[in-house]
């Protein structure tokens, strides 16, 4: 091993709360930490729920690929189990250092009970979460009576600790309020994920340290009585717990000073969200000092990534951070072979000197001990569980899947399973929103308007009249497509999220002026979204504006590198700008994170064609493959149309 590497995992950290915080000095490790090493903005957590980001975090690949959709998972056998670490399909980092012969400690990292018999420390996440222990919390059994030992319950709690995060502790009428009851055990939880770790790193020998501060989360419901947000709340409430979000983060900076000092100089060390806050109905940030036009330039699925080490650059930006490239970066840091199969990349622009690792075609083809559990360890949900609660979990999993797939743009798994979930439950918009938009990109028109005809009668929200305009402008329908866009113009509000669909739809409809329109006020709302950068961006290239549309485009793919749309509209700005190498490069990239994007195809093709002789076999297989794409996605269509009706006849 080159070195020991520490990934820390905070959850709803950004930095639009943390960064006013480090300027003021009340975050001075994390100022440290920043100063001396990359940062930036992780992006593309793909799903609502944190059981798959993590897992992503820790394995490098997408949930498809590693199995944790959802909190639990349902077998063939229709035996509804927790996600851990039995129910996870690929290894995860401690496994591989566990194979290489190196020691790991992983502590409170969710879903991964029961903890895995890996070299050196296995604590698992219910360690922290549960008054009382289950078995296989701990691995190996030697440390468990000195873990259960310095566990703390919020009763452990005194008042002066307490009272660093509610000043008016004495104010608090306990009898009827039972927030601070519920902050001591947050606290109490928060406390013993941090002992974990730092006992592991006390007593164990480790090479690759990884530890969730997962709850923190917990924390969030706090947030809304900050000075830092807006929304409903009473005053007394604000005077009460006003202080509690920002002093968890001096909090959460004090036990990162400890990990570092436990780390020593020589350790790489990555702190890295998996996604920012949760959303807080009602509340949103107020940007303090920052202009009303800033309120909205917020996206809770934005985390933060900081990593300072030997070999890593100082005082530097990084661009474009996914979940899935952490684990083939610390592989790289470690001088572990990294897994071609790894959805991620090396983060090499964050190297000091480009890193060349070591290349493996699959850990996962690898014999070995790698530190598994069988499947027997998983936790099946209890006997005599209501077949409600056990249908809610199905949902929750197909939802959740379902959101998965529709990430990576496979239509033919994720429509199937949409239009299962709008059975179940014909009342829940999402689903039907979801639901009408993959069959209109399928073409499935009939289908289309059945479910965008009863949103529209049953929901009468904005969303059901974009549908009705993204339906309208794929039957070709221009004047009830502008229709809609019409009344949609008046009903968005402050929906970043529809006003950057509109604008995209308003481009279908070769409507400049009116998707420049809807991306003004997205952006408006939310200066960073990378979406409404990447449309606008493609307006000012149809102005002839390319410089620009260049600007524009970079700047939607330094925020969000999976973001084919921006990489599509850089290579269009590029293209036009005469430089025919970047705009290729650009056009590729575009095409490798969505195959299925046929106007990145169309561009590669004028511009290879330039390259390439009439009738040379590079220039034939380009066509052969422009035209495969749509036949596949005709074939896709067949292909759901006829998993409905079957399931439907079924």
């Amino acid at each position: 091993m080159k070195g020991k590497v520490l990934l820390i995992g905070w959850s709803a950290a950004t930095w639009e709360f943390l960064h006013p915080l480090m300027e003021a000095g009340r975050l001075p490790t994390l100022s440290r930490l920043v100063e001396s090493g990359v940062s930036g903005v992780c992006t593309g957590a793909p799903l609502d729920d944190d059981t798959a980001n993590w897992t992503t975090l820790a394995t490098g690949r997408r949930p498809r690929g590693h199995g944790h959709f959802a909190p639990t998972v349902t077998s063939s056998d229709a035996l509804t189990r927790r996600t851990g670490s039995a129910t996870r399909t690929c290894h995860a980092l401690w496994n591989i250092v566990h194979r290489a012969g190196g020691r790991s400690l992983v502590c409170n990292w969710p879903s991964t009970h029961p903890a895995e018999p890996v070299a050196g420390l296995a604590v698992s996440e219910l360690y922290a979460r549960l008054p009382t222990l289950p078995p296989g919390v701990i691995h190996p059994p030697q440390h468990e009576a000195a873990l259960r030992e310095l566990r703390v319950g919020m009763n452990d709690l005194t008042a002066p600790l307490l009272a660093e995060l509610v000043p008016r502790l004495a104010e608090v009428d306990q009898d009827h309020d039972p927030r601070l009851a519920v902050l001591a055990g947050h606290l109490a939880r928060l406390y013993n994920e941090h002992l974990a770790i730092t006992y592991g790193m006390e007593q164990v020998g480790w090479d690759f340290a990884a530890v969730g501060y997962h709850g923190i989360d917990a924390f969030a419901e706090f947030a809304r009585y900050s000075p830092g947000f807006r929304g409903p709340a009473l005053e007394g409430d604000r005077q009460l717990y006003g202080g509690v979000w920002e002093a968890l983060w001096r909090t959460c900076d004090l036990l990162l000073a400890r990990l570092m000092e436990l780390a020593g100089e020589e350790a790489t060390v990555l702190l890295v969200t998996p996604r920012g806050l949760p959303p807080l109905e009602g509340c949103r940030p107020a940007f303090r000092g920052r202009g009303e036009e800033a309120a909205g330039a917020w996206n809770q699925r934005h985390g933060i990534v900081v990593m300072k080490g030997p070999r890593l650059r100082g005082d530097a930006l990084l661009h474009g951070a996914r979940l899935e490239d952490f684990a083939p970066t610390v592989l790289a840091l470690l001088g572990l072979p990294v897994g071609r199969d790894l959805e991620g990349r090396v983060l090499e622009e964050a190297f000091c000197e480009r890193p060349e690792p070591v290349w493996l075609p699959s850990w996962e083809n690898e014999a070995g001990d790698f530190g598994r559990r069988g499947e027997t360890g998983a936790i099946a949900l209890p006997r005599g569980t209501p077949e409600a609660i056990r249908e809610r979990f199905r949902s929750r999993e197909l939802w959740l899947q379902a959101q998965a797939l529709l990430e990576e743009h496979d239509l033919a798994e994720a429509v199937p399973i949409l239009d299962e979930l709008h059975e179940r439950e014909p009342e829940c918009d999402a689903y039907a929103c979801a639901l009408a938009r993959g069959l209109i990109e399928l073409e499935l028109f009939a289908e289309a308007e059945e479910v965008v005809a009863l949103l529209e009668t049953c929901s009468g929200q904005p969303v059901a009249i974009l549908l009705r305009a993204h339906l309208e402008l794929k039957k070709q329908r221009k004047t009830a497509c502008a229709a809609a866009l019409d009344r949609l113009d008046a009903c968005a509000g402050e929906r970043p999220v529809l006003l950057g669909w509109a604008g995209l739809v308003s481009l279908g409809l070769r409507d400049t002026p009116r998707a420049v329109r809807f991306y003004g006020k997205c952006l408006a709302l939310c200066p960073e979204e990378p979406t409404a950068l990447a449309g606008l961006s493609y307006c000012r290239s149809r102005e002839r504006n390319y410089t620009e549309a260049e600007a524009l485009a970079r700047r939607s793919v330094a925020l969000t590198y999976s973001n084919f749309y921006g990489h599509f509209c850089l290579g269009v700005a590029q293209a036009h700008l005469e430089r025919p190498a970047a705009a290729i490069a650009s056009f590729e990239t575009a095409r490798r994170l969505h195959p299925g994007f046929l106007p990145a195809w169309r561009y590669l093709w004028h511009l290879y064609r330039r390259q390439m002789a009439p009738g040379s076999p590079a220039r034939r297989e380009l066509e052969w493959e422009a035209g495969a794409l749509k036949a596949r996605r005709r074939a896709q269509a067949r292909e759901v149309r006829l998993k409905m009706e079957r399931r439907r006849a079924g």
